[in-house]
């Protein structure tokens, strides 16, 4: 079967969704208008390639489109190392050759994932409202695997019996008019939080954006990056916390006819189409990415859950769908992804198993393609 008959074939079996268990399954019906449409699967050396690989693709696809708008190519990567990666190969791109499209991310939905940002976020939470309870309670725990509970939980249980509030309790252990045993740690960490706000305070809001999220910290560039957005149309740090905390639970989406190609998590993807969708490191460890501590009910829930999302993947696209994995990648960063892979140097190569979801895909699947035989079959 040819990749321009594959995509309604690979629909119409629905192989992979009938993995799951459902009491009423439901039927995925073609839809004429979109007339057939190329499926491909497509398998890189390194994470690297793959990264330059589909950059060079949605670049010539957009090219050999005329007329079609970059909203209508979707990218979709539950890792941000490989999204935000086709992101900047992208507008690297777009820059050279001055195209008339960009490329943006959306991964705001874990924009705190990361202790850097999440610390930076709780700053942010504390600078604006001191009694905020919740980004107090990170600041005083974090950077310990028990969050501190023994010795906050004797500040929280005074609290309890005499009426003050946290903040309050904290304030009055960090200037001396309270002591309590066994809370040397927590009032350290308070202190620290007051030494923080206090050179946050006098700051612009262009310095305190570079301060809270500093250009070249990995960490917090997608905090920055949306940082950077509000900060112009803001005047005062509570109109930034809230303008951040709408973009991250509630982040606006371009739309298809837009001039941003789309890329984003799986998860995010729902209701939407495009005509190109690409949904790239297909490894196991990120399709699917389970718990194998969890209790084996809810390993399989797990499986469900993430076989779903891939399913709904699947059906964003409307004309050409790409599935693409990578070989091998750095140890290191292998891991920091959630792939399991043998002990040995971090330094070194891991060697990525590709996702079992493929192998769910049926007979109507195509077969898979070297990254450099993909290019030189379709010339870009």
């Amino acid at each position: 079967m040819n990749a321009a008959d594959a995509l309604g074939a690979l629909f119409k079996s629905q192989t992979l969704i009938a993995h799951n268990q459902r009491l009423y399954p439901k039927v995925l019906n073609a839809y004429p208008p979109n007339g057939e449409g190329n499926v491909y699967i497509v398998q890189h050396g390194i994470v690297d390639d793959e990264i330059e690989t589909i950059a060079d693709y949605i670049d010539w696809y957009i090219e050999t489109h005329p007329g079609m708008a970059a909203g209508e190519v979707l990218v979709l990567a539950n890792r941000r190392v490989i999204g935000n990666g086709i992101k900047d190969a992208l507008n690297f791109r777009a820059q050279q050759g001055a195209r008339t499209w960009s490329a943006e991310s959306f991964y705001l939905e874990d924009a705190l994932n990361t202790p850097s940002a999440a610390e930076a976020f709780s700053l942010l939470s504390q600078l604006v409202d001191p009694d905020d309870r919740p980004s107090l309670r990170y600041w005083i725990g974090e950077g310990r695997q028990d969050c501190r509970r023994l010795p906050y939980t004797r500040v929280r249980q005074y609290c309890e019996q005499n009426g003050p509030s946290p903040r309050d309790a904290f304030e009055a252990l960090a200037t001396g008019q309270l002591n309590l045993p066994y809370t040397t740690d927590v009032v350290a960490r308070y202190q620290a939080l007051r030494q923080q706000l206090a050179l946050l305070q006098p700051l612009s809001m262009p310095q305190l954006v570079d301060a809270l999220f500093p250009a070249g910290a990995p960490e917090v560039s997608t905090l920055r990056q949306a940082a950077l957005l509000i900060a112009p149309t803001v005047q005062t740090p509570r109109d930034l916390l809230n303008e951040l905390r709408s973009d991250i639970t509630q982040p606006e989406l371009p739309g298809t006819q837009g001039s941003s190609i789309r890329i984003m998590s799986l998860h995010k993807s729902k209701g939407l189409t495009a005509r190109l969708v690409i949904i790239a490191g297909c490894v196991s460890g990120v399709l699917p990415s389970i718990d194998f501590s969890a209790p084996i009910e809810e390993q399989n829930r797990q499986w469900q859950e993430q076989r779903r999302l891939f399913y709904v993947g699947l059906t964003r696209s409307t004309e050409t769908l790409v599935m693409s994995s990578a070989v091998r990648m750095q140890r290191k960063a292998a891991m920091q992804m959630g792939v399991l892979v043998p002990s040995g140097n971090p330094n070194g190569m891991a060697t990525l198993p590709a996702s079992p979801f493929l192998a769910e895909l049926g007979p109507h699947a195509p077969s898979t393609v070297h990254g450099s035989v993909w290019r030189a079959n379709l010339g870009f």
